[in-house]
């Protein structure tokens, strides 16, 4: 074991994982550094675990050198006494050689000023060659955000509330760093869930060296955020990335004229496009008009750009399809539909001689659950989906003389209700019609989770019931 080189013990410990890397240490003491770095190399801290942690790195102030990522979970803060503000200063500043920092829901108002100071304290050392996310940050004052983004080389936004005054004294930008030209090179801006967002006139004055840009597009309103933003950094953005998540898009969340543009991107090179679409029918001959379909949105969420120096287009689908769907559907791979997007995109991306090249990626990913629109992981109990394939065939089938009720939820656009009927007709073997029965009600995705809907699924089922004679 002495004889080995270095880079040998390096590799060994690369393959190695969780209790396999603890395992390695007590093989040999030579591991023993190349385990720690895995160990340690992105952590999270909240008030569940903080703690622990703190009590880590005092007792061996090395492993904070070793940490590369790291998230702050933030909830509760000012709720909960073991969240010493000291504690937590020290704590920070062992993270030395930290290149990214993601802090999650915090609200500002309630973090003490000594964790405040902690806090920008740490984002100072990541901020001009390291990675920032702010993910959930409510009540953000426009000082802080100022301090962020004017010294931000890669920033990631999602929910971020940002409001005028409360001044921090550790946050204020010096004369020459306000006429100084803005460091940001690459924004990110995910999809927003709540309502919460940090608009495009706010960004405006940081988005100057701005050379990356990635927006998850939803609906109309962020079809003319993105064009705020390109419009605020159009000289400078090298590489535009559009992602679209055509599974919870609904054709009329994009108005009958969305096209927006043509948008001037005189730098651009490349330009990139997500899909993520969805299929759930286990029969691969309706897969075709499913990606038709959905096809229509694609087309309908594509800007028009001027792009003098774009080189290339890169179009990724990614697609969850049933289990019992061939890995290679010819109607997603070689539709003729692709004819009609590669068009739309030539004459939608004015790119001067030439036709621009496009790439258009594909993967697919199976879902193994059989019988299941949802694999649930439950890893108290260990297991996977890999038990899956330990079921007999036979025993995901519901025999009579067992009674059914499947209730369809009418605006579910994820779980669609015709994929449910036809799945639990299926299942229901031999299949009379009196063992199946269906139901809609109104509501989306998340009713159940909703007391609105209580009453009238409540209904549904007793009925069911009561036919039943229950």
């Amino acid at each position: 074991m002495d004889a080995l080189p270095v880079e040998l013990l390096a590799l060994i410990v690369s393959f190695a994982s969780g209790p396999d890397l603890k395992a390695l240490c007590l093989v040999s003491s030579r591991f023993t550094e190349h385990c720690q770095r895995r160990l340690h190399a992105s952590i999270a801290l909240d008030p569940d675990n903080s703690t622990r942690t703190f009590r880590l790195f005092s007792q061996y102030p090395h492993l904070g050198g070793y940490v590369q990522s790291c998230t702050l979970l933030l909830y509760g803060v000012g709720t909960h006494d073991h969240w010493d503000p000291l504690v937590f200063l020290a704590t920070l500043r062992r993270l030395t050689n930290v290149r990214r920092v993601a802090v999650q829901n915090a609200e500002w108002s309630r973090l003490a000023e000594p964790m405040r100071a902690a806090l920008l304290e740490l984002l100072e050392r990541v901020l001009r060659h390291g990675e920032l996310a702010l993910e959930v940050i409510e009540g953000l004052p426009i000082d802080v955000f100022d301090y962020i983004a004017r010294r931000a080389t890669h920033l990631v936004l999602r929910e971020v509330s940002i409001i005028e005054g409360n001044s921090e004294p550790s946050a204020s930008a010096a004369p020459d760093e306000m006429r100084a030209a803005p460091l940001l090179k690459m924004l990110v801006l995910p999809i927003r869930r709540f309502g919460i967002d940090v608009p495009a006139s706010r960004l405006a004055p940081y988005l100057g060296s701005l050379e990356t840009l990635e927006v998850v597009v939803r609906g109309e309103d962020r079809l003319h955020n993105l064009a705020d933003v390109v419009h605020c950094a159009s000289s400078t953005i090298r590489q535009l990335t559009v992602k679209v998540p055509v599974y919870v898009v609904r054709a009329n969340e994009f108005g009958s004229h969305t096209i927006l543009g043509p948008i001037s991107l005189p730098s651009v090179e490349t330009i990139r496009y997500g899909f993520v679409l969805q299929d759930r029918r286990s029969n691969s001959s309706r897969l075709s008009s499913v990606y038709v379909h959905q096809l229509q949105v694609i087309l309908r969420t594509l800007p028009s750009f001027s792009t003098p120096r774009l080189r290339l287009i890169h179009i990724q689908f990614d697609m969850d399809v049933a289990a019992e769907t061939p890995q290679n559907p010819v109607e997603y791979v070689l539709s003729p539909n692709l004819a009609e997007l590669d068009n739309t995109l030539a004459s939608r991306i004015q790119a001067g001689s030439g036709r621009v090249e496009v790439v258009i990626g594909y993967h697919q990913e199976l879902r193994e659950a059989p019988l299941a629109w949802y694999k649930v992981f439950l890893s108290e109990s260990g297991e996977s989906a890999a038990d899956d394939t330990q079921i007999p065939e036979s025993a995901t089938l519901i025999t009579t003389p067992l009674r059914v009720l499947f209730i369809a939820f009418t605006d579910d656009p994820i779980c669609l209700p015709e994929l449910g009927y036809e799945t639990h007709a299926a299942c229901v073997q031999p299949a009379p019609q009196s063992n199946l029965t269906t139901k809609a009600v109104g509501g989306d995705h998340w009713a159940l989770l909703r007391v609105e809907n209580a009453g009238e699924v409540n209904e549904v089922l007793v009925e069911w019931l009561e036919g039943l004679g229950v």
